[in-house]
């Protein structure tokens, strides 16, 4: 396939800097609101999720890089992952992939996979670690 020109990821027509601004819109909404779901243990979001200080550097980390491919062992209510979709955004390679390792799918899925489609960042990948079978498109 030399000389040819990869293809672009899929955006769902979003420019880059759409999708940016979008990925940031929604990190900053679950830094307000929090996320949409949570567990049922007191204060759980505040204390398993990544602060947003802390999703900054790994965002800014990951440009510093340019990082195309990342792979993220998940916890809870997607702070990191949507960092890592706005530096895989800012990169803007022509394949990025986004393989998220996820010891507990039922519970940080839903907002994972709200954050993901609301954002279109990224292709991603889910690997279940509790039932060893691929819950995502793509592994």
């Amino acid at each position: 396939m030399a000389g040819r020109a990869r293809p672009a990821c899929d955006t769902g027509g979003m420019k880059t800097d759409e999708l940016r601004t979008r990925t940031r819109e929604v990190r900053r909404q679950l830094v307000r609101e929090g996320p949409s779901w949570t567990r049922r243990r007191e204060r759980d979001f505040e204390t398993v999720t990544m602060p947003e200080r802390d999703c900054d550097l790994l965002r800014d980390l990951l440009i510093s890089e340019g990082a195309e491919t990342v792979v993220e062992v998940g916890l809870a209510y997607a702070s990191s992952a949507l960092a890592i979709g706005e530096a895989l955004v800012t990169v803007n390679p022509p394949h990025p992939r986004h393989v998220v390792i996820d010891p507990s799918p039922r519970v940080s899925s839903p907002t994972r996979l709200s954050s993901t489609a609301t954002t279109g960042s990224t292709r991603s990948s889910w690997i279940c670690t509790s039932c060893a079978r691929s819950s995502g498109p793509e592994v």
